[in-house]
């Protein structure tokens, strides 16, 4: 989802997606709209500092739970008291339900990955597409990395170019159903797929085919791929390897030393190739 905490606050105020609106936890932003992103605003920018940025700055406050009866709704965003409330995400988890149901009547396989994020196996409902003929030829929807569009010349790149059509079909009934918009990613596994998702917000999708693996993987940070973060990065940046494409070279003895460890350096080696 894009900017899934704003959206919701957004719809609950009724204000229309180009108002910029920042989302408050007590007097911390924890999350913006495109529209405040697009004039500075961050999420760790002060409430004040924002204001400075954007003087028509809508702030929303996450629903609170008083720890007593008898306290006065707090109608003022930033006057809530973390000492006399208790934050509720009853929101949000109520939107999420919303679309997660949608999302499930489009695939069997359904992995909920957070509360606006899930990864949908359509492998079967895609296969099923292309044996009754249910799409358009040589139609690419979204953005294709690393490269200009082409023709399907085998079947993994054909159920990739459906599977974009089927997933912005989704996407498309996620918002006439809900009026919150979102991004995809399509690709042969989840690490490609959730590395695609965020490349082109917001309400775009992305696909990653095997032809631009490498141009798209080159230049990627290496804290930016999945599960990469913590031990891993660090490892690799005292090796002076900061990129996919520095580490793409290695070899597996190499990665070997540099781990210390042969099962993570298997793994690694699998998923700087674009391998999950």
């Amino acid at each position: 989802m894009d900017g899934f905490y704003a959206q919701c606050e957004g719809k609950r105020l009724g204000l229309d997606p180009s108002v910029p609106l920042a989302v408050l936890q007590w007097r911390m932003i924890i999350a913006i709209n495109y529209a405040a992103k697009g004039l500075g605003v961050t999420r760790f920018t002060t409430p004040a500092e924002a204001k400075k940025i954007c003087k028509d700055l809508v702030f929303a406050h996450v629903d609170t739970i008083s720890f007593s009866d008898n306290d006065k709704k707090v109608e003022d965003p930033l006057s809530h008291d973390p000492m006399k409330e208790k934050v509720s995400l009853r929101l949000f988890r109520e939107e999420s339900q919303k679309v997660f149901s949608i999302l499930r009547k489009y695939a069997k396989v359904f992995e909920k990955a957070s509360i606006d994020e899930a990864f949908l196996d359509i492998t079967d409902e895609v296969k099923a597409r292309i044996e009754k003929r249910q799409y358009e030829e040589n139609i690419w929807k979204g953005v294709l990395a690393g490269g200009e569009t082409f023709d399907p010349v085998d079947k993994a790149d054909l159920f990739l170019q459906v599977g974009s059509q089927y997933v912005d079909e989704i996407r498309h009934a996620v918002l006439e159903k809900t009026q919150y918009t979102s991004s995809g990613g399509i690709s042969f596994n989840k690490m490609l797929a959730k590395f695609a998702s965020g490349m082109n917000k917001p309400f775009n999708q992305t696909i990653i085919c095997l032809k631009y693996l490498r141009a798209v993987l080159t230049p990627v940070p290496i804290k930016k791929i999945r599960n990469f973060g913590g031990k891993i990065a660090s490892t690799l940046e005292k090796s002076e390897i900061k990129t996919l494409g520095e580490l793409y070279p290695k070899s597996m003895n190499e990665l070997i030393e540099i781990f210390e460890d042969r099962g993570l350096a298997a793994w690694v080696f699998d998923r700087c190739r674009g391998y999950d």
